[in-house]
């Protein structure tokens, strides 16, 4: 991440620094980005870059945790959920509203999508953080679910986790890739994902396999 004197920077330059890597990292990818591009039209020296940043996998890495923060704030709500009706609603309104910020920030939406492409690199620095963090976010919702009985007890809550995120990423990889799409099938489709999660996650449900 960025070295703390970057956050000591006047904060109309930060913003110049974080903007310019944005759309280079969104057009580009990680790969193919130039840092030197980014020096440029950040309008900085290439010793100033170097003042602030490691080197371009550090930049990246605080493009996208500013970008991640910004999401958290528009996807997380301090609402209490009190019973398992209120549980699936809250999924249903963070569904809804990564479409709508999907729709609504193309750039931005390159950018993660450059960052889900990072994942054949598992073992990247860059993604560490970022699906600790996944990780993190899951595993507090799926126990705010079982609190009021919304989520099944019935399965061993690390394994859930894991197969959750997996899922999780799967979902915003496919809507990332069809932001092309009409928001009305977007939404459609996103309500069908949530059934998916229900059928996952309520508790009571039981499949073809049965004890021996």
């Amino acid at each position: 991440m960025a070295r703390p004197r970057f956050d000591k920077l006047d904060p109309s330059k930060q913003a110049a620094i974080l903007d310019a890597a944005m759309k280079e990292f969104a057009a580009n990818g990680y790969e193919q980005a130039s840092y030197n591009r980014i020096i440029e039209k950040a309008g900085v020296s290439k010793g100033a870059m170097y003042y602030y940043f490691d080197d371009k996998a550090d930049l990246y890495a605080t493009v996208y945790k500013h970008v991640q923060t910004r999401l958290v704030a528009i996807l997380s709500s301090t609402d209490p959920v009190e019973d398992t009706a209120a549980f699936w609603q809250r999924v249903q309104q963070v569904t809804e509203r990564l479409i709508a910020f999907t729709l609504d920030n193309p750039t931005t939406i390159a950018l993660m999508r450059s960052a889900w492409r990072l994942q054949f690199h598992g073992d990247h620095p860059v993604l560490k953080e970022l699906f600790e963090f996944a990780h993190q976010w899951t595993a507090q919702l799926l126990q705010q679910g079982q609190a009021v009985g919304a989520v099944r007890s019935d399965f061993p809550f690390d394994l859930m986790v894991e197969i959750v995120t997996a899922v999780d990423h799967i979902g915003d990889c496919w809507f990332m890739e069809h932001s092309e799409l009409d928001q009305q099938t977007l939404k459609q489709w996103g309500m069908q994902y949530v059934n998916l999660l229900w059928r996952m996650l309520h508790p009571g449900l039981s499949g073809p396999a049965s004890d021996p």
